[in-house]
């Protein structure tokens, strides 16, 4: 399993989604943040640039780059999902130290 498919499960877990869910096309903010958090975290934590989460995710890099910026502005205002993303990196540091 790759770093980007334990980093993808963790976030399915944290939120309580499965993968389709979270990778799904749907627009409601229940799938949406936890898909925009998986972004920030693949390219804040991973390194991985827009194209290439774009391309793991099955998305436009400017997709990936939009929902990547309004997690960035909501991890700012909201305390809540601050925590969420500690949880997701904290996690998945665990995971990948288990390997």
């Amino acid at each position: 399993m790759t770093a980007f498919e334990v980093l993808r499960n963790t976030v399915a877990d944290v939120y309580g989604l499965n993968r389709t869910l979270l990778l799904g096309k749907a627009t409601y903010r229940k799938h949406s943040v936890p898909r925009q958090a998986l972004y920030t975290a693949a390219v804040e934590a991973l390194g991985l640039s827009w194209p290439v989460v774009g391309r793991l995710t099955d998305r436009d890099r400017s997709s990936v780059r939009k929902g990547h910026i309004r997690h960035m502005e909501r991890l700012k205002s909201d305390p809540l999902q601050r925590l969420q993303m500690r949880k997701i990196l904290g996690t998945y540091t665990a995971r990948m130290c288990a390997r």
